[in-house]
């Protein structure tokens, strides 16, 4: 029994030593980059960080700077690239990234890492740290927007279309969907789309307006040609007033039409 014991130790071992030794055999051999330990510091200053970077293998660019662990609708699920950087020497400093957000009132900080990734070697260098965020904030440029239940893109922008898609206020937030704001006669419409025939086409029913601001005072909005019908159902009508594109409601924060704009 000892016998076997000591046996299976030195087994181990030699698979232990095995292991190191081809862990370690990526770097510092013949025709392999040098062996690296990539550190980064990250500073926090107003709207960004300033990150700087050292023991990197000296390529150009020596290292890709991400961010990790924002809402999965961002960028790569929750992973953004900052930027690449070069090295003199194996080190980079002073590296800026600056951020804003929109459609939220940030209240918070969320945490988040940056990481450097040595691109000779792709060793990792992780920071941890901060970024200021709130309920459906949104980094232009990098959230997913204007689609189908997303968030709107800046200055309130949702997909063109076909078919268009309309601002609306869903379960606590305002999303871009096609099931709202157009009406009867709307082309070309998608099948499962509101008040669309199976077979798609034209829209054979009016749709609701849209509600584009909640509130105490809430407004609705009709548009793609249509109004406001003025009846219980708050639907969009097809507006045979004049050739304006969308139609408000009024102050009264009531489902009823009020001003026309983009005429």
């Amino acid at each position: 029994m000892a016998l076997a014991i000591v046996s299976a130790f030195g087994s181990l071992r030699r698979t232990a030593g095995m292991l190191v030794f081809l862990l370690g055999a990526c770097c510092g051999g013949l025709g392999q980059p040098a062996c690296n330990n990539p550190k980064i510091t990250v500073d926090m200053i107003p709207s960004g960080y300033r990150i700087s970077g050292s023991d990197f293998a000296g390529s150009a660019p020596c290292a890709r700077i991400s961010m990790l662990g924002l809402p999965g609708n961002t960028g790569a699920s929750g992973t953004i690239v900052l930027g690449d950087v070069s090295c003199a020497t194996g080190k980079f400093s002073n590296f800026e990234w600056h951020y804003r957000l929109y459609n939220c009132t940030a209240v918070s900080r969320r945490n988040v890492s940056i990481v450097a990734t040595d691109q000779k070697t792709h060793k990792l260098a992780i920071q941890e740290t901060t970024i200021l965020w709130g309920s459906q904030c949104a980094l232009p440029g990098y959230t997913q927007c204007g689609g189908e239940g997303e968030a709107l893109c800046e200055n309130g922008v949702c997909d063109p279309g076909p078919p268009s898609l309309h601002p609306d206020f869903s379960d606590g937030r305002l999303i871009c969907t096609k099931n709202c704001g157009h009406t009867q006669g709307y082309s070309p419409c998608t099948p499962g789309m509101d008040g669309c025939p199976p077979s798609g086409g034209v829209l054979v029913a009016p749709q609701r307006a849209c509600r584009t601001k909640p509130g105490v005072v809430s407004v609705f909005t009709c548009f793609d040609h249509s109004r406001i019908s003025n009846t219980p159902d708050c639907r969009c009508v097809p507006n045979t007033l004049n050739l304006c594109k969308t139609n408000v409601s009024g102050a009264s924060g009531t489902c009823t039409s009020g001003s026309f704009n983009e005429c």
